[in-house]
């Protein structure tokens, strides 16, 4: 029987705004190669009018478009794979233009031939090159193994369903990814130019999940707590919700006047302009926590960071801690951040060889698509719980 190969491209319209540069250049020259590789591409969008962009997008370059379910993802794309009788499938968003289509289409034979519903890849492979590869029945047991326990919120696995696979393993048929691509210096400067000038490093957000769970280990703050890069603040005003005295630091003060001002007069947060290797940004034994996410991988100096932090923390002061880890493939011969925003990221042991000059790790989490898993489950940052040891 011959293989039907089929790539599924998850889209919203505010990505045709957003990435406009990025979508008119490398994203149409992959939806070309991809029209000519695959049997059937179709963008996959919520059900709701401002995505009439999509549709006319998908019109303008010869492409299927579906419109789902405008919340629940997962039947989105049950219902599209339904309409389309598709057995198998890639999904990948519409940005990630650096994906290795080959290495899907080599995938999507493994996983057929296995019969399998989700393909593993290696967790230290960046999954924007690589994407999703599942089948239909993958989704059908990721909604069968929801509706079985109807006592938690499943909104965030309805969102990415892909993420049950590294939470039930037990519930699915996997089978292991092909070798996985390797590029040289060239392909990798290529892309980073093409990062650098299309993928914002930093805009408002309002999840805060992160800061949620960072939270969840100040028991016993009760005030004096610093948000290290806070950039537009949303975390910085949910902990403040929580203690006392809660300040968010950041170098951008036009940021920093923003956030000021959306947050009047709150008695117990304040937003201060400032550098986070400056010594004197704080008094010494000045703070109870210091939560810093995804900021260090920034700082020119990240050992006199980390040594100022423990200088402004008190002797029982706790620092929460979350940075990217460097993905080792597809560059494996000169692993490096792929945007240059990043002044490095982080091995599993550097970052504790490092963290420990001047804390004690009390707790370490590895990150995969936003969930906050076991150490050794990591595919794209580390969250570390630490002590001071001064």
């Amino acid at each position: 029987m011959i293989l039907v190969k089929n790539l599924l491209i998850q889209v919203h319209w505010t990505d045709l705004e957003g990435y406009r540069a990025l979508i008119d250049g490398p994203v149409v020259k992959l939806l070309a190669e991809a029209r000519e590789k695959f049997d059937n591409v179709v963008l996959v969008c919520a059900d709701i009018s401002e995505n009439k962009a999509v549709e006319e997008f998908a019109d303008r370059y010869g492409i299927e478009c579906f419109k789902g379910d405008e919340i629940n993802i997962l039947k989105r794309f049950k219902d599209c794979m339904a309409e389309f009788e598709m057995e198998n499938a890639a999904r990948i968003l519409l940005y990630w233009f650096m994906v290795d289509l080959p290495y899907l289409l080599r995938s999507l034979d493994v996983l057929s031939d296995a019969k399998a519903d989700y393909l593993v890849m290696p967790r230290d492979f960046d999954v924007k090159f690589g994407g999703d590869v599942f089948s239909f029945s993958f989704l059908k047991k990721a909604e069968e193994l929801l509706s079985c326990d109807k006592s938690k919120d499943h909104s965030r696995y309805l969102f990415c369903p892909w993420v049950l696979a590294e939470l039930y393993p037990e519930a699915f048929v996997f089978v292991d990814s092909p070798r996985v691509p390797v590029y040289g210096k060239d392909k990798f400067v290529e892309i980073r130019k093409i990062v650098d000038a299309s993928y914002p490093e930093r805009a408002p957000v309002t999840e805060v999940s992160d800061y949620e769970f960072a939270a969840s280990f100040l028991e016993g703050v009760d005030e004096d707590v610093a948000d290290i890069s806070c950039g537009y603040g949303a975390g910085t005003e949910y902990l403040a919700a929580l203690y006392k005295g809660v300040v968010g630091i950041d170098y951008d003060k036009g940021v920093i006047e923003g956030n000021k001002k959306r947050s009047g007069n709150t008695a117990n947060l304040a937003f201060k302009a400032g550098d986070a290797t400056d010594p004197g940004l704080f008094a010494e034994g000045s703070l109870s926590a210091i939560v810093s996410m995804h900021s260090m991988e920034h700082f020119p100096d990240d050992d006199l960071f980390l040594k100022n932090c423990s200088i402004w923390l008190k002797s029982s002061g706790i620092m929460v801690l979350e940075v990217p880890l460097l993905y080792k493939y597809p560059f494996a011969s000169d692993p490096a951040p792929l945007g240059s925003a990043h002044v490095r990221e982080y091995t599993k042991a550097g970052l504790r060889s490092l963290c420990e000059k001047y804390f004690v790790i009390e707790e370490a989490y590895g990150v995969a698509r936003g969930l906050y898993l076991d150490l050794d489950m990591a595919r794209n940052a580390v969250l570390l719980v630490m002590k001071n040891k001064r």
